[in-house]
């Protein structure tokens, strides 16, 4: 299959700590990689590396431009979820 690995970047611009609960993801295909309960200080960042695969048959069928999204929820349960959105490409395979 097709796999592609990134990361994307929380940074805590508040004066307070920001601990990292859960992050969640719109279809099975995208996997975040992060650790539950990880407090990011003020002035501090945090990555977190992701995975969205695309199985070869799926691929070579889907073709187009997709949104995938990834809500990354902090323990404070005042506050609101911080959404991610991935816009991913998936291009036929010439060969």
């Amino acid at each position: 299959g097709v796999v592609y690995n990134d990361y994307f970047t929380i940074e805590n611009v508040g004066d307070k700590p920001y601990t990292l609960r859960e992050i969640s993801v719109s279809c099975g295909c995208t996997t975040p990689s992060y650790l539950p309960g990880k407090e990011i200080l003020p002035g501090e960042a945090y990555n977190v590396n992701f995975t969205f695969k695309v199985d070869k048959d799926k691929a070579s069928k889907e073709t187009g431009t997709y949104t995938k999204y990834i809500h990354v929820k902090p323990a404070d349960p005042v506050a609101k979820a911080l959404p991610i959105h991935i816009n991913c490409k998936i291009i036929p395979d010439e060969g």
